[in-house]
């Protein structure tokens, strides 16, 4: 008959198709697809049959018959199809891919299924994050704007980052293996914001110069000449990125050999530039010898008068400074500087001249290792002559808070003029480990605005201002809070 011819064949092909899915157990995701949608054609038309059979309500019993195997077979084939559809979606998520075999399994799964993600946030969980690579589908995500990656393990960023035309801000934290960027970071010419926190490059590859509306950078890193070969970026990468606003960390400064290059920054250019750090340090080179260490020492002063800083800038940091000279000119001209701060500038022997800044509010000296004495060139009045016309010089008029530290020879602090004020705005100073540090200046400690003075490993000091019976307890006693060596001598907790 017809009707037995069809059943039987309908029940061969639904046997044959169930026992080749589950041999196969869904190997590859992509084969899978095509059959579980022909296994589920086939099985909309069985319902159809049985739908039809009951509506003509079939009496003949052999019909009947063959009708209820191919029920109970549709229940069985319906088992199926879930089954197939659960390890589907299974395998979506933890089988593999021939491009990303090591990438994340879910962000795989997420990259094919939402390719209109705007913004996408991928973190790990603190220190037990176990994502180490971004998936070359990423790519996928074409209409993606925001891309944010913190707390994974990942190393690099895949090429294919550099197809997303449409990104503008890429945030990078705490990914602390992280050391490249993609290669070809050149083509995301919408790129506005490139953020990294806690995350410490290598170097900056080449073709970041072509970013010309980048507005913010959190870091331009300076690699060791010749290492990474036509990878990277030097200096002059900077030249045309005069969109820059807010913060710049340059790192890697002590790499740089050539005046011409650091001149090519143009950092002058960037008007919107606020906070400028600039890193002194050097990567160790394994062949280089001590002569060429100390070449690159004395190149210090030079780059670093170089790299003119744009005029409007607030707050000014440099690190691993290595000229015995004062610093560059230019410090001295920045009139809107508020805060500046100089760390480890160890072969430094004479205090820069700072006094004449009009703004500055907070300085801080740390690791500064080779003054021996503090005298009228750091008030900036060293060429100054004394006449009744001139008595109202004021020496860092606007300093709020000073804080010198690891001042290890320091031994004399003078005020040589006495028609200067000095600090007159001083609310807070501290000195810690200048443990040759004899005395200190009696102009500066007489203010009446000076609220806090902490001082902490500097032996001589701590004896002159022992509290009712130190030589000079008599020159600080008025100051409300006193701390030395930790203990509040007066007042409470700085």
């Amino acid at each position: 008959m017809v009707v037995d011819t069809i059943v039987s064949f309908v029940l061969e092909q639904l046997i044959s198709a169930a026992v080749e899915e589950t041999k196969e157990r869904l190997r590859l995701v992509k084969g899978v697809g095509k059959e579980v949608k022909r296994l589920s054609d086939n099985f909309q038309a069985i319902q159809a049959v049985l739908i039809d059979a009951e509506q003509r309500q079939v009496k003949e019993a052999q019909v009947r018959r063959w009708l209820e195997k191919l029920k109970d077979a549709s229940y069985d084939m319906e088992d199926v199809l879930d089954e197939c559809n659960t390890s589907r979606l299974k395998l979506l998520i933890e089988g593999v891919d021939d491009d990303d075999e090591n990438a994340d399994p879910v962000l795989r799964y997420f990259f094919y299924q939402l390719t209109c993600l705007r913004a996408l946030r991928v973190s790990g969980y603190y220190y037990l994050s176990s994502i180490c690579e971004i998936p070359k589908r990423i790519e996928t995500l074409i209409h993606l704007r925001y891309l944010k990656l913190a707390w994974l393990e990942t190393e690099e960023l895949p090429e294919t980052c550099c197809e997303l035309c449409n990104l503008q801000t890429i945030e990078i934290e705490e990914c602390s293996n992280l050391r490249r960027l993609p290669q070809r970071i050149g083509k995301l010419v919408n790129l506005r914001h490139l953020i990294f926190v806690d995350v410490y490059l290598d170097y900056m590859p080449k073709g970041i110069e072509r970013l010309t509306c980048l507005r913010t950078l959190s870091e331009f890193v300076v690699s060791g000449r010749g290492k990474y070969g036509n990878k990277a970026c030097n200096l002059e990468g900077m030249r045309d990125l005069n969109n820059l606003r807010g913060s710049l960390i340059i790192r890697g400064l002590g790499n740089v050999t050539s005046i011409d290059e650091a001149k090519t920054t143009n950092l002058d250019k960037k008007k919107n530039l606020f906070h400028l750090e600039l890193r002194f340090n050097k990567e160790k080179d394994d062949g280089a010898g001590e002569a060429m260490n100390l070449e690159n020492e004395v190149n210090h002063e030079a780059i670093s008068e170089a790299l003119q800083a744009p005029p409007n800038i607030e707050s000014l940091e440099m690190c691993y400074y290595k000229g015995k000279t004062a610093l560059p000119s230019w410090v001295v001209l920045l009139n809107k500087l508020k805060k500046l701060y100089l760390t480890h500038c160890n072969n430094c022997e004479i205090m820069p001249s700072l006094g004449k800044l009009p703004s500055l509010e907070i300085l801080q000296i740390i690791g500064m290792r080779s003054v021996k004495r503090v005298g009228d060139e750091f008030w900036g009045i060293e060429n100054h002559h004394s006449s009744s016309s001139s008595s109202s010089i004021v020496a860092f008029p606007k300093l709020k808070k000073l804080t010198l530290r690891g001042l290890y020879e320091w031994e004399e602090w003078e005020i040589e003029k006495e028609d200067i004020a000095v600090m007159p705005q001083l609310i807070s100073l501290e000195l810690g480990s200048c443990s040759k540090l004899k005395s200190l200046p009696v102009d500066l400690l007489r203010s009446q605005k000076l609220k806090m003075l902490e001082i902490y490993n500097c032996p001589i000091l701590k004896e002159r201002f022992k509290k009712d019976v130190g030589e000079d307890w008599a020159k600080i006693f008025h100051i409300p809070n006193i701390q030395i060596n930790g203990h509040n001598v007066q007042g409470g907790s700085l």
